[in-house]
């Protein structure tokens, strides 16, 4: 093979070859950065394979034959490549800015980080001092993402902060109320009240509002193995794809493999008799520490954000379940339930969570959600606004 046959095939290398680079270099320039690295360590192996293919060929160690296979298997490869990288871009630009999923998902590199801002003490809400001011009423609000606003970009559209707004609102001889939102993501109420016991305490709260999902009794350091009895290996690939690109998320939570059999399972798990024995543990405990101080404690107990998809005999067993500790231990609760009930025969259920791969709740239901947490508060005497009665209706 001649020498001037080489440098044409190796021409045709570089211009096919190179639609992947160049395109890449694209992205490099569209792409907000987390993507990078990957992009980056890409590139480098690919320009190594490039630079070892055009010494195999000058050298003349490669056949005519060779030569040609590799080139063609390096295009196809390449186009393969390319077909994926329009595929993501697409899921990018449509999903970049709004919340497609937990923690795991790439909404933790686009989406998170340009909505969720904490403040000192790592709670989504405005900055305030360690003392509350005078002639002002401090309401800490507990509780994991259905509180914290998982999906909504605004930290002031979540229900403590609209609760606050409604509060002041209505308040009469000057009074302020001050409602912290100090929910975090994933949270059970272990960890919340471990969080009341170091953070929360010192804050020195009047009234304490625990906000209750279902999945609060989920065991300590509890998982399960999406991908099952897969090598360990194979799992972290998978939970870093998962975190970095779009289009492996949204295959992985709507195709791959099959969650309703998972979702059983953890339902399983978070309402076995032995979760629920050690949650009312937790539970006990959490009202004693504020009982010694005095401190009113509310249960706030937030249903799935949308029936159609959410509701099912887990569901039931779980809001029985706190709503039994809440009677057994005379505490006060605000069941939400029913108002999830009347939104569900209202509304659809795209306008009843925040998007299309995250179920959390909407806007529209925090802003209800306050309004009836402020009407029963009012109704329980434990805040003194406007209103017309003082008596807390049974549950």
């Amino acid at each position: 093979m001649k020498r001037t046959d080489n440098f044409k095939i190796v021409k045709l290398f570089i211009f096919l070859g190179g639609i992947l680079p160049s395109l890449s270099l694209i992205i490099f320039i569209l792409l907000e950065p987390h993507l990078l690295r990957t992009i980056g360590v890409f590139l480098g192996g690919y320009l190594f394979l490039f630079l070892v293919f055009i010494f195999l060929v000058l050298s003349g160690k490669f056949s005519e034959k060779n030569i040609i296979l590799f080139n063609n298997i390096t295009i196809s490869i390449n186009c393969i490549i390319i077909i994926l990288i329009v595929i993501e871009l697409t899921f990018y630009f449509k999903y970049r800015d709004v919340s497609i999923g937990a923690a795991d998902s790439p909404s933790g590199i686009t989406f998170y980080p340009k909505y969720y801002k904490e403040n000192k003490f790592g709670f989504r809400d405005s900055v305030f001092k360690l003392k509350p001011p005078l002639n002002t009423q401090r309401i800490l609000v507990l509780g994991d993402s259905f509180t914290y606003g998982m999906g909504i970009k605004k930290g002031s559209d979540t229900y403590p902060k609209v609760l606050e707004r409604l509060l002041n609102k209505n308040s009469i001889d000057n009074k302020h109320f001050q409602v912290i939102n100090a929910a975090k993501k994933g949270y059970n109420t272990a960890q919340e009240f471990y969080l009341l016991k170091t953070i929360g305490i010192a804050l020195n709260p009047d009234l304490v509002i625990l906000g209750y999902y279902i999945n609060d009794t989920e065991p300590d350091n509890f998982k399960i193995p999406i991908l099952g009895n897969e090598p360990f290996f194979l799992k972290v690939i998978d939970k870093k794809l998962c975190q970095r690109f779009f289009s492996w998320y949204i295959l992985r939570t709507k195709m791959l493999p099959d969650f309703k059999e998972i979702n059983e399972r953890y339902n399983l798990a978070i309402t076995s008799r032995e979760s629920f024995e050690k949650h009312e543990d937790i539970f006990n405990g959490m009202l004693s520490f504020l009982k010694k101080r005095n401190i009113q404690l509310v249960v706030l107990i937030i249903p799935p954000s949308c029936y159609q998809e959410g509701r099912n005999h887990f569901t039931d067993k779980g809001l029985i379940h706190i709503r039994g500790l809440c009677e057994k231990y005379n505490v006060k609760f605000i069941d939400l339930s029913p108002v999830m009930e009347e939104m569900n025969h209202k509304y659809s259920c795209k306008k009843l969570i925040v998007g299309k791969y995250d179920s959390h709740p909407s806007e529209l239901v925090h802003e209800i959600y306050a309004e009836e947490i402020f009407e029963m508060l009012v109704k329980a005497g434990l805040v003194n606004v406007k209103h017309k009665n003082n008596e807390f209706p049974k549950n």
